[in-house]
């Protein structure tokens, strides 16, 4: 399903870009700054500015594939099935009442967006492709922006799901912790998480971060095309990678140098 969203998505933006081919190119003022040149740089990667890019609806395959990435069968707020709701901001599916509590939030914060009903651009469709509940979930676990009680009833409901597949077989245990769950991970994405908690954690430096750097991948991915969530991963880690063994090599280096500057004193 995957390459045929891709396909879908691709020609999507080859449609757009040769209804661009009338568009007069806009004009550059001749006094313009450094700042004011930096400033638009700086507007544009937010993701709630990419809605002057043209806007179609959201492409089925594309809709079905989003659909279909992990956590995304909940609402990520409070666990209702099937959201058909979406924050462009960080990539995630919503309820109707979860959407209407983000679109309370401005949409400095969360920009909210129908799947169905509302257009949609090549970049927030990105987004979209490129986010997922699990992935936004599991960054909230990580800052400690789940409440406790929703972590405490997961431990207690796989521990009690254990306790009966250990009294069975293994294949009942794996099969009552998915379901308790609703997903097939262990984390309850949309569990019990307050009001005040879900507040909370959109307005934190944490999920600026988050927002602010899928914004920065999304911009990577138009650029070169979006090609699927395991490409676009793949040249992560890459890149992740190749920074390592640079610093490794550096390092390395460095290490020499120091250790034959000290066998020079040494021979001094």
């Amino acid at each position: 399903m995957e390459q045929e969203a891709v396909s879908e998505l691709s020609a999507l933006c080859c449609e757009t870009n040769s209804s661009n081919d009338h568009t007069p190119a806009p004009l550059l003022l001749k006094d313009s700054t450094t700042d004011d040149t930096m400033n638009s740089i700086h507007s544009h990667s937010s993701l709630n500015s990419l809605s002057e890019e043209p806007l179609n609806q959201f492409p089925p395959l594309c809709r079905r594939l989003v659909c279909t990435i992990p956590g995304n069968n909940r609402c990520i707020d409070c666990g209702t099935l099937n959201p058909e709701w979406a924050s462009i901001t960080y990539g995630i599916l919503l309820c109707t009442p979860c959407a209407g509590r983000h679109r309370s939030f401005g949409v400095h914060v969360s920009k909210v967006r129908s799947l169905i009903m509302d257009n949609w651009s090549y970049s927030q469709i990105v987004a979209m492709l490129e986010g997922g509940n699990e992935q936004l979930h599991k960054f909230f676990e990580r800052h400690s922006l789940i409440d406790d009680e929703d972590s405490s009833q997961s431990s207690s409901s796989t521990s009690s799901n254990n306790n009966k597949g250990n009294n069975q077989n293994g294949e009942a245990t794996k099969s009552q912790t998915t379901k308790s769950n609703g997903t097939t991970n262990n984390l309850p994405i949309g569990g019990k998480n307050s009001s005040i908690m879900i507040d909370k954690r959109y307005h934190t430096n944490a999920a600026k971060f988050y927002r602010d750097q899928l914004a920065i991948h999304v911009q990577k991915c138009k650029q070169d095309g979006w090609k699927g969530r395991g490409v676009s991963r793949k040249k992560k880690r890459s890149v992740k990678s190749n920074i390592n063994s640079v610093t490794t090599t550096i390092s390395n280096v460095t290490h020499a140098i120091t250790a034959t500057d000290v066998n020079g004193d040494n021979d001094r």
